[in-house]
């Protein structure tokens, strides 16, 4: 709708933070249901699974991030 404007950014914003901590939360429930179907294995094995998967993810985001934030500043209009 190509919407501009301070209200438009704020809900932008908001959108994008309720999408990182879905993100999150699915991660954290999913790594806690693979514990409990486990049963009786190692009983953190899945939760430092899903918190490896997390912060692997956070750092790819981090550096494809970064990457793009620089290319795009070279990057003139038109």
């Amino acid at each position: 709708s190509r919407i501009t404007g301070k209200f438009a950014d704020s809900v932008l914003g908001v959108v994008a933070v309720d999408d990182a901590w879905g993100l999150l939360s699915f991660s954290l429930l999913l790594a806690f249901t693979k514990m409990m179907v486990a049963g009786g294995g190692e009983v953190w094995s899945p939760l430092w699974e899903g918190a490896w998967e997390l912060s692997g993810a956070v750092l790819i985001g981090r550096v494809l991030g970064g990457a793009l934030a620089i290319l795009s500043d070279k990057v003139e209009t038109g």
